[in-house]
């Protein structure tokens, strides 16, 4: 009996260890490198080209733009992930009922991605917004820039 129990705590152990790793696996880092969100990644994106507006050359009217792309894609996001949440408590709700239907929960899911999907397709439009804002003169800069920057990070 004692020899079944310690069996078992053994494979939970084992099968908790091996479903957890992954989970850890970029030490909770998102960015470009760590699949992060696409709408971080637009936010860091933005945030670079204004730390070194100066260094890439930004007219003030970039510069106006660049912080008017996001605020308009973090309050769309924030609105978006509301909905997205309030959803997935009605989905909640719906599968706790004892007459749950399969077709209302299943358009409940559907609404539920298809504010996923536009959530994504809001932070492509705005990442693309952003790199049309630039002149091929401040690409390079930015280019350069980031080039350095990444060096420095990995020698530390």
């Amino acid at each position: 009996m004692r020899k079944d129990v310690l069996k078992t705590m053994i494979c939970l152990a084992a099968a908790f260890s091996v479903m957890a790793a992954p989970a850890y696996a970029d030490h909770g880092q998102k960015g470009w490198s760590k699949g992060g969100d696409l709408e971080s990644k637009f936010l860091w994106k933005a945030g670079f080209l204004l730390a070194h507006e100066e260094e890439i050359g930004l007219t003030e009217e970039q510069v106006a733009t660049i912080e008017q792309l996001k605020m308009d894609v973090k309050k769309s996001s924030i609105r978006k992930d509301a909905e997205i949440d309030i959803l997935a408590l009605d989905i909640k709700s719906a599968l706790k009922a004892d007459d749950a239907s399969l077709e209302a929960i299943n358009q409940l899911v559907d609404q539920k991605y298809e504010l996923k999907k536009a959530k994504a397709k809001d932070a492509i439009a705005a990442s693309l917004q952003l790199k049309n804002l630039l002149t091929e003169e401040q690409k390079a800069k930015k280019k350069a820039l980031y080039s350095e920057s990444r060096s420095k990070k990995d020698s530390e």
